[in-house]
């Protein structure tokens, strides 16, 4: 990769940083869109076969809810802190996730492709085992890995587990037991956890009386069910990029070690430029709105630096969904039916 760049990480970010306008008419974009369409799909709740299309569009709102939830915990849709935590706290509420969730995934931006990384933290979240690791397992453990990983069960089940009942608590157990080297004190994990929880109760009461509570269920795992796909494919691909701690950088991370799907344009409104993963992962303080115009800019001006970014089709998404393991000898990530 050619890597004399004339325009420097520093004048990216000033460019394509967030704005308090910008963020706020976002922000007001989505709560509009999102309060028409929830009152449509209470408008044709007992209409089944309406239902059947409305319900998985709701879940499309849900994901980029996320996408939204996710830059407030990186500190990027607004320039102020209270304003961040409390918007992704709020919208925390909707996908099921305290905003806790935002320190584990700190660590992952500073860990992702790092195999030797001080926090003992995973180099890739989706990826749990070496193929020389598998060899060694006993058949019967061989077998039930095998089934676990198994496309169906791990984007078709496992999202619901990790959703719906562990989001419920996990961070904040990690944070007793001292499993993850988070910073922030036990009081914002109980604080958090709280508002969580309770603010979850009272949405779930809410949506009962207007009648739409299993259609807000079935979107909810049709978007975790997605959005687990997404994140998955967001690292595991090949080449993969499994690096020492000497050789890891956390601009190689994004251009290395994170992928560019090319997602349908009737989508992108909805994925809300997530899918732009290279860029976020080598300046993750870039908010979700701008990454779009982040990367043409660099594609504009000096394309090369996007020579060895990893470009994902569809089709390419949904066979890197039998990846399961990291083969050691090859560097490449494997099936389990090598």
């Amino acid at each position: 990769m050619n890597t004399e760049t004339k325009t420097t990480q520093t004048e990216l970010y000033n460019r394509f940083k967030s704005t308090t306008t910008k963020s706020i008419i976002h922000l007001t974009e989505h709560i509009f869109y999102f309060s028409l369409f929830l009152y449509f799909l209470i408008f044709v709740k007992n209409n089944i076969w309406i239902s059947a299309i409305t319900t998985p569009v709701f879940a499309l709102f849900n994901i980029r809810t996320f996408t939204i939830f996710h830059d407030c915990g990186h500190q990027s849709y607004f320039h102020n802190f209270y304003l961040n935590y409390w918007v992704g706290s709020i919208m925390g509420i909707w996908i099921l996730t305290p905003v806790s969730w935002s320190y584990e995934h700190h660590l992952h931006h500073l860990t992702n492709g790092n195999v030797e990384n001080k926090y003992d933290f995973a180099y890739n979240i989706t990826i749990y085992h070496t193929k020389q690791q598998f060899n060694k397992f006993t058949p019967m453990e061989q077998y039930f890995y095998s089934a676990f990983r198994h496309p169906l069960v791990f984007f078709g089940i496992l999202p619901v587990v990790k959703f719906f009942i562990l989001n419920r608590f996990d961070y904040f157990l990690y944070k007793v037991l001292n499993k993850y080297p988070y910073e922030k004190s036990i009081y914002l994990f109980t604080i958090n956890l709280f508002i969580n929880n309770l603010g979850l109760m009272g949405l779930l009461k809410i949506l009962y009386d207007a009648g739409i509570l299993q259609h807000y269920i079935v979107s909810m795992y049709i978007a975790s069910v997605l959005g687990t796909i997404l994140f998955h494919n967001q690292h595991t691909f090949n080449p993969a990029y499994v690096v020492s701690n000497e050789e890891w950088t956390l601009k190689n991370s994004g251009l290395d070690g994170s992928s560019f799907m090319i997602v349908p344009s009737f989508f992108t409104f909805f994925t809300n430029g997530i899918e732009y993963h290279h860029i976020h992962h080598m300046n993750p303080r870039i908010p979700s709105y701008h990454l779009a115009d982040y990367h043409n800019y660099i594609m504009k001006n000096e394309p090369f630096l996007f020579d060895d970014v990893n470009y994902l089709s569809i089709v390419d998404c949904l066979n890197n969904c039998w990846l399961a393991l990291y083969d050691e000898d090859t560097k490449q990530y494997t099936d389990l039916y090598f």
